[in-house]
């Protein structure tokens, strides 16, 4: 998905672990430490746990470790009182924001929303750097942690073209949600390796929203589209002509970004190793219990089960240690080469200091 310059501010997913109800029986271990994290962090004695908004721009299958962690208590085991915030975009209102990032209008009622600033957003790593680059004076901003550095989206067809070959796609229009995205960087790779100019011998057809209503639409024929789609296309007949997960590519995909200078406090970076460590935790169990990992994909994608056990396989890619996507970073560059984009070096966008001294401390090793 598209992603505009990170702002100060967004909407705060105001649901509190207190009113939380399992959507199923825990196991009593389990449930122990849950009703340990509740008496803290409901009790009104919040001491030891350090608040943290993060900004979640959708609900993909690269941001399932976080609603894991929400749902299984992870993220008061290991310290934090942690608060969702979907980005404000500059120039729309609550409700445009709240279609742009696919989060259903009764859901934002239900939970109620308000604008807050954040110190931790999650945002494509590509989109992240090349804004910074091309769009000065972006704020610069690093990926301290990621869960999605490889390339793994679908290229959907559409139903009435009957595209049998990638080659039949030579000059026509390719859709992604925009040029710069992950979904964008699929499109340019694509080309590569086709051996085409991206400028030349493909339309590339920027759609924000891209869904399979826009290729019945025409808008496209053919479209980069994430796992959700993809299992609606298996179901609906729509020709999936390309999985990029084939390619084995790297990719700066979903990462936790942050400011530099945010990263310097330190309670911040507290806060930081904190929250990876619960996001590696909670990876670690959806490979571990697909029964639980699809329930919370049923809880907030809005797939049925069916879906939600197919796009469950693939989720396999997700690293249960969340390094930022240096090769991703590294491979956005020579990808997107210009004048400009030669002035930079990837090591400018990404901080993996943390992960490093969590990696030091054998925590890892304790998840298998």
């Amino acid at each position: 998905m598209a992603t505009t310059r990170l702002p100060k501010g967004g909407f705060v997913r105001r649901t509190s672990l207190c009113r939380h109800i399992p959507a199923r029986p825990l196991p009593a271990r389990l449930l122990a430490l849950l009703l340990a994290a509740l008496a803290t962090a409901c009790g009104g004695d919040d001491r030891g746990l350090i608040e943290l908004s993060i900004g979640i721009d959708n609900r993909s299958i690269t941001k399932i470790p976080y609603f894991i962690a929400w749902d299984e208590g992870l993220f008061e085991k290991h310290g934090l009182k942690v608060e969702f915030v979907l980005p404000a975009i500059e120039g729309e209102d609550d409700v445009e924001i709240l279609d742009h990032f696919g989060w259903p209008r009764r859901l934002a009622r239900r939970l109620g929303l308000e604008r807050r600033e954040v110190g931790v957003f999650t945002q494509g790593g590509t989109p992240m750097m090349l804004t910074a680059i091309e769009e000065a004076p972006a704020p610069h901003r690093v990926a301290i942690g990621a869960t999605d550095c490889a390339v793994r989206s679908h290229l959907i067809g559409r139903r009435d073209l009957q595209i049998t070959t990638l080659e039949e796609l030579k000059s026509m229009r390719i859709g992604a949600t925009a040029r710069v995205s992950t979904m964008g960087f699929a499109a340019f790779l694509f080309a590569e390796r086709m051996g085409w100019d991206i400028e030349r011998d493909i339309e590339l057809v920027v759609i924000r929203d891209g869904s399979l209503r826009d290729l019945d639409a025409g808008k496209a024929d053919a479209m980069f589209l994430s796992e959700m789609h993809w299992a609606e296309a298996v179901e609906t007949g729509y020709p999936v002509l390309l999985d990029t997960g084939e390619w084995n590519e790297p990719l700066a995909g979903n990462s936790l970004v942050v400011a530099p200078e945010w990263l310097e406090a330190p309670e911040h970076r507290e806060a930081a190793r904190r929250l990876l460590m619960a996001v590696a935790e909670a990876t670690a169990l959806y490979h571990r219990d697909r029964a639980r990992a699809v329930d919370v994909l049923v809880r907030w994608s809005g797939l049925d089960r069916r879906r939600a056990d197919r796009v469950y396989e693939r989720g396999k890619w997700l690293p249960v240690r969340p390094y930022p996507c240096v090769e991703g970073f590294r491979r956005t560059l020579a990808l997107h080469d210009s004048p400009v984009v030669r002035q930079h070096r990837a090591e400018e966008f990404y901080d993996d200091s943390v992960v490093r001294e969590i990696e030091a401390s054998g925590f890892f090793e304790t998840l298998h």
